[in-house]
This record gives C-alpha cells, sequence and structure tokens, in this order.
C-alpha cells in the first residue's frame, strides 16, 4: 500500500534555512521538495565533485587485492589529486607494457648491437638496409653481390643488414622490414623499469583501497551538502526575500515525531493531508514477502499518489514465473541453499537474500510440474509408468513439453483475468461502480471464451452469463455517459481490443520457451560429462565431474537472467497494462544524515 502523506510548508527566516535544514537532516523521515539537477555553478560544481569521488571510490575497489598482506595506511583523509595522478599512470603503464613487450620480442632476432654502432657505420657513409627471410629462401650467392652481414636467426628465419654506399644504384629482390628503435637489453631494462613502477603504484592503490570509505564518507558528505542546498534554493521566497517557505512531506504515522521536532525548533508551519495534485512522495508499505519485491517494481516507476501499490498483487505470480522459467527443480534448490547461507554469512544482504531464496522456493515448486532435475527427467529416474502413478483413483504424472505449453498459456490467462478483475475494484472505488463493470465484463468475456476454447464443459446458463453477460457490459459501461447510443458505439469499437488481449495472452509463451530451453541446456551438460568420463580412462570421472560442475553452474547463471529479465517483461508490460497502472510518482526521499563507518 502506500502510505498516506502529511504536507508541511515550513515558513523561515531567511538566514535560518540553512540550520533548519540540517537539523531536519537528523531527523531522517521528512522529504523535502528540491531540485533534481543542478540550478547553478556551485551546485554543478558540487555535482561534478559528488560524481568524480564516486568514480574514484568505485575504482579503487578494482584494486584491493583480499589476499595479499598489504599494511592499511594510517591516513584520515585522502588527496584524490594525487589518487587520479597515480590512476592515469597506471593506465597509461598498463598500456604501454603490453606494446614494449612486443618490441622486444620484435627485437630479439636482431640480436646485440649499440646506438654508436649504427652511428658509426653512418658516419662512414654507408646506408643500412634490413632484411629478414625464410632460412630456406635465403640466396648464399648475394654475399658475393652485397655487403650482408648476418644479425640473427629465429623461427626458421635469418635476420641481416647490407651496408650500402650508393643507395641510388642499390637494388635488391626483398622488401626491407622496420629496425627496433632500441635493442633488445635496452628494451628490457626499460620494460623491467616500467614494470617495477607499475607494481609500486598497484601497492600504493592497493593500501589507498582500504581506505576508499573516507571517500565514500565525503561522497556521502557533499551529497547531503548539495540535497540541504537544493531544498534551500527551491524554497519560495516571501516578504522582499526576508522569509522563505518550505514544502515537505512526511508519513502520517509519524505526525507526532515530526510536530515534536517542529516545536522544540519553533519552527512556523501548517500542515495538512497531501492530496494528489500535491504530487507527494511515494513510500510503500507491504508484508515482509511483498516488501521483497518492491525494488523489482521501482526498476520500472513507482505508482502515483492516487492509485494502488500493485506489488503485493504480482509479486506471487512474478516467484512462480522466475520459476517456470528457470525450469530445474536441482537449480531452485541451489538458489534456496544459497540465499540460506548467504544470509548467515552476509547479514547486510538480508533482504536481496531472502528474495533469492523465495525464488529458489519458486523454481521447486514450478519445476516440479516437469520433473527436471539437473537436466534430468524424473520421470525416467522414477520409472514412472506410461500414464502416470495412480494416487486414489487419479492419474499423477510431469507434464510434457506440450503440455508445458498450454501451461504457461494458460497461466498467462490467469494472471491477465485477475488484472482485469482488479482493475476493476481499483476503478469502482476510485471514481465510482460504473467505472469498473467494463473490466469486470472484459474479465467475464475472457474467462468465458478460454472454457469455450479449452473445451471445458460447465453448465449452458453459466457459460451464456459469462459470454454475454461480459459483452453487454462492455458494450454499456466502456464510455460512461447518459446517451446510451454513445454507451454502445464506444462499446463496440472497444471490442477491437480483444486482439490485444489474446496477443497479451500468447506473449506468455515466453515462460515455456525459457523454461525448455533451460532443462536442454541442463541435459547437454549432461549428456557431454557422462561421454567424458565413459570415454577417458582413470582422469575420466575427475574430469567429467569438473565438467558437470562448472556447466550446470554456467547453465544456471544463464537461466537465471532469463528467468528474471523476462518475468519482469510480463509484469511491467502485459500485467501492468491490464490493471491499469498509470505510474509517475517519485519516491519517498527524505533528508538524513550520512553515519560514518
Amino acid at each position: 500500500m502506500i502510505l498516506p502523506m502529511t504536507k508541511y510548508d515550513f515558513v523561515l527566516y531567511h538566514a535560518d534555512v540553512d540550520n533548519f535544514l540540517q537539523e531536519l537532516q537528523t531527523l531522517g523521515i521528512v522529504d523535502v521538495r528540491r531540485q533534481q539537477k543542478p540550478i547553478d555553478e556551485y551546485s554543478k560544481a558540487l555535482m561534478e565533485e559528488i560524481i568524480r569521488f564516486k568514480s574514484i571510490a568505485k575504482r579503487l575497489e578494482s584494486f584491493e587485492d583480499k589476499d595479499s598482506e598489504t599494511t592499511p595506511l594510517n591516513i584520515s583523509e585522502i588527496n584524490i589529486e594525487d589518487v587520479e595522478k597515480l590512476m592515469a599512470e597506471n593506465d597509461e603503464l598498463n598500456t604501454s607494457i603490453p606494446k614494449l613487450e612486443i618490441e622486444i620480442a620484435e627485437a630479439k632476432p636482431w640480436g646485440n648491437w649499440t646506438k654508436n654502432d649504427i652511428s658509426k657505420i653512418q658516419e662512414a657513409g654507408f646506408t643500412l638496409h634490413f632484411y629478414c627471410t625464410a632460412k630456406n629462401n635465403f640466396d648464399t650467392s648475394w654475399n658475393s653481390e652485397f655487403a650482408i652481414k648476418e644479425l640473427g636467426e629465429s623461427d626458421g628465419k635469418i635476420y641481416f643488414v647490407i651496408l650500402e654506399n650508393d643507395s641510388n644504384s642499390f637494388s635488391f629482390p626483398l622488401n626491407e622490414v622496420r629496425f627496433p628503435r632500441l635493442p633488445h637489453d635496452e628494451l628490457v631494462a626499460q620494460c623491467e623499469q616500467m614494470q617495477a613502477r607499475s607494481e609500486e603504484i598497484e601497492e600504493k592503490l592497493n593500501q589507498l583501497s582500504t581506505k576508499r570509505q573516507l571517500l565514500h564518507d565525503e561522497h556521502s558528505e557533499m551529497t547531503e551538502e548539495l540535497e540541504v542546498y537544493l531544498a534551500g534554493q527551491s524554497a519560495q521566497k516571501e516578504a522582499a526575500d526576508t522569509l522563505v517557505i518550505l514544502t515537505a512531506f512526511s508519513p502520517k504515522s509519524q505526525n507526532k515525531t515530526v510536530a515534536e521536532f517542529l516545536n522544540e525548533q519553533s519552527v512556523v508551519y501548517i500542515s495538512e493531508t497531501a492530496k494528489p495534485e500535491d504530487n507527494p512522495p511515494i513510500s510503500l508499505k507491504n508484508n515482509r514477502f511483498a516488501k521483497l519485491f518492491e525494488p523489482i517494481g521501482n526498476m520500472f516507476m513507482p505508482p502515483n499518489y492516487q492509485e494502488k501499490d500493485v506489488t503485493a498483487y504480482f509479486a506471487p505470480f512474478y516467484m512462480l514465473f522466475f520459476g517456470f522459467c528457470l525450469g530445474d527443480v536441482g537449480y531452485g534448490i541451489i538458489l534456496l541453499l544459497a540465499g540460506t547461507l548467504g544470509k548467515i554469512w552476509l547479514p547486510k544482504m538480508k533482504s536481496l537474500l531472502s528474495l533469492v531464496q523465495w525464488l529458489g522456493a519458486g523454481a521447486i515448486v514450478m519445476a516440479m510440474i516437469s520433473g527436471t532435475f539437473f537436466g534430468t527427467s524424473l520421470a525416467n529416474v522414477l520409472n514412472m509408468p506410461e500414464g502416470g502413478w495412480d494416487v486414489g483413483g487419479h492419474k499423477v504424472k510431469f507434464f510434457v513439453e506440450i503440455e508445458m505449453f498450454w501451461f504457461a498459456i494458460i497461466f498467462g490467462g490467469v494472471q491477465i483475468l485477475y488484472a482485469k478483475v482488479l482493475q476493476g475494484i481499483f476503478k469502482a472505488q476510485r471514481f465510482g461502480w460504473q467505472y469498473g463493470m467494463v473490466h469486470y465484463g472484459w474479465a467475464a468475456l475472457l474467462l468465458g471464451l478460454g472454457l469455450l476454447i479449452g473445451g471445458i464443459e460447465i453448465p449452458s446458463l453459466l457459460l451464456y452469463i459469462l459470454l454475454y453477460g461480459g459483452l453487454g457490459l462492455i458494450l454499456f459501461f466502456t464510455h460512461i455517459s447518459p446517451n446510451i447510443l454513445k454507451r454502445f458505439v464506444k462499446g463496440l469499437t472497444s471490442l477491437y481490443d480483444i486482439t490485444g488481449l489474446f496477443g497479451d495472452i500468447l506473449s506468455y509463451i515466453r515462460l515455456f520457451g525459457l523454461g525448455a530451453s533451460g532443462g536442454t541446456l541442463g541435459m547437454v551438460v549432461n549428456t557431454i560429462g557422462a561421454l567424458i568420463i565413459v570415454e577417458l580412462p582413470y582422469v575420466g570421472w575427475v574430469i567429467g565431474i569438473f565438467f558437470l560442475v562448472i556447466g550446470h553452474i554456467a547453465v544456471l547463471a544463464l537461466s537465471s537472467l532469463g528467468a528474471f529479465v523476462h518475468p519482469m517483461r510480463l509484469t511491467f508490460v502485459e500485467f501492468y497494462k491490464n490493471i491499469g497502472f498509470e505510474g509517475g510518482g517519485k519516491a519517498f526521499n527524505p533528508l538524513k544524515k550520512h553515519i560514518k563507518n
């Protein structure tokens, strides 16, 4: 649900604004309406510094070597300019060293020489021509025609130089090659020097990475400073700029706490229940299960203040859709165990890991329908009879692919039907009963058509009520008007929307596709692993098991990515559209004081 908000208008003397906002930060429950972008040179410069500090802190994470015995620095601040210079030099070295290593490899076959040798030859009036050719292509008769000196031999090639004092008449059947700019030993020394400097810089950055929290703290402080500044600049100025009016919002449940704070501050204020036209920020309150799915909903956008929070309504479907796409009981167990153990080792990520647990549970439940366990069919492992097991006079069996295909479509239809009913309820609560009837009509018509197409036998009277009753509600309640003819015409034209509904339902085939592909990939891994074990003597078991572990980890990672993204797409497109989600709200973002670690 969306928490009801209270709107506050604070009346302040302009000189007291900054102090008041800083005190408000300590309270941490009041969202002051403020600009979202830099509004002047000061705020722009501050924003650039915030981005700069965040970027440097993020880059320092890559230099942290958890296995090294780096001695932490005993410092209370980090000079960011020095860090940037070290990083720039390190980047330059990381680019230059590989190029220099290539030069070293190219210079090695030319043997030992010095720049002084080259200079003396050139001063004597000779022009040097450098060549390289395959050993079996070297013509020994060249030695009698030209002043040739072999400098080296490598990988079946001869490297040589020709001294020529009359370049105008010089001609040789091979193309000249590029001679190294420096001797091999000098290049090696230069490379060693650069590598030593690179190691020295990386050690310094490694030490600084242990203190990157200082940068995070500085980043947080500047962010707070920017928020306070923008809030102050967003204030409405009155009485020749001597009085300032700040607009803010806080959850209604915090009215008492806020009132006590304001009375202590001796602030003049006006409070009232926030209205939709005030565009108050959105703060959600859900049960422990639905709250885990709030970050997923926020990836799209928060609802607006006058509509319903739909997190609790899509959460169970998202969990089961994820399980359907993952399509493997074994992978579901891995996720469930990973989430459970992770909450012990990483308590700060408890909320995210709880979500992983639920998604793993969803995968176990949904994959049991098809009976896939680490790419293996449980029906084969358990020797299930062709017609399934007889349990209490009923046949129980795992679904085959065509049954999973239809199950995905039916499952999608159920969610669309559920969304239509909810939209009818929400519209009736918000605007009046008539505005919900058309959505009930679409739900009834959709259900009736589904039962009819599926060949499910129900009493004829009930089927007629669903089909014709739903059609009647669509025809006469799509457009609310005193003019019955106008209602009928609008309703008649809206029947075209049924094509969109069927398109929405068919979108759920992706659940089947992803689940089937994950199971197939797991089966391929098992097949290759079994072949390795059978074909390779002695070491086959070791290599085969290693391949199975790595292979299933890769399939789990790939399948989890698809299983996370595609149910999100079904939620944001099909479900949100059919439940009438509008969105456009702004998340509740109270001024808070950063607490240093």
